[in-house]
């Protein structure tokens, strides 16, 4: 064989080996963008995650840092205008936990939180009344919801974490 039928030959495969090598590189190209594609996503979710594990552990600390709720059935104006502050700051970790919290956990929490809301609600009226044994006569029941609701509050964050962590 001559080289003038030789190179056209050469060159045919060097052009067919090319574009072998230009698909290898898309292939492998896609391969790689999916990957760090995926590396992403799974760095975002380890984010979310630890977000969610970060503020569900400072509200469950908020939770544990408080004293307790108290009866105030009886007491001072004074000590009835810090049940409800208490009430107030109960509520609002409630708030904040919701969101983060998984919906099959959350669905028994937000009925105790209706049922703690419906115990308050003729508390309120009460004080528009300026209705003092009005207000003692449901304050029993609202002091029981809202340690109910702090207690559930509590462990429904700590198996939130427990779900996060594993």
């Amino acid at each position: 064989m001559d080289w003038d039928t030789l190179s056209p030959i050469l060159i045919s495969v060097g052009v067919i080996a090319a574009t072998i090598a230009a698909i290898a590189n898309i292939v492998v190209a896609r391969m790689n963008s999916n990957y760090l594609r995926s590396l992403e996503n799974d760095r975002r979710k380890s984010e979310l995650v630890q977000y969610r594990y970060t503020k569900l552990y400072s509200i469950l600390e908020d939770i544990e840092r408080e004293h307790g709720f108290q009866n105030y059935i009886g007491d001072t104006d004074k000590s009835f205008w810090n049940a409800v502050s208490k009430r107030e700051r109960y509520v609002e970790l409630y708030r904040l936990a919701r969101p983060l919290i998984e919906n099959k956990l959350r669905v028994p929490l937000d009925e105790v939180a209706k049922h703690e809301e419906l115990q308050f609600a003729p508390i309120v009226e009460g004080t528009h009344k300026k209705d003092l044994e009005f207000i003692n006569e449901h304050m029993k029941g609202w002091s029981d919801s809202i340690n109910c609701l702090v207690k559930m509050l509590s462990q429904t964050i700590q198996e939130q974490i427990t779900y996060l962590m594993s």
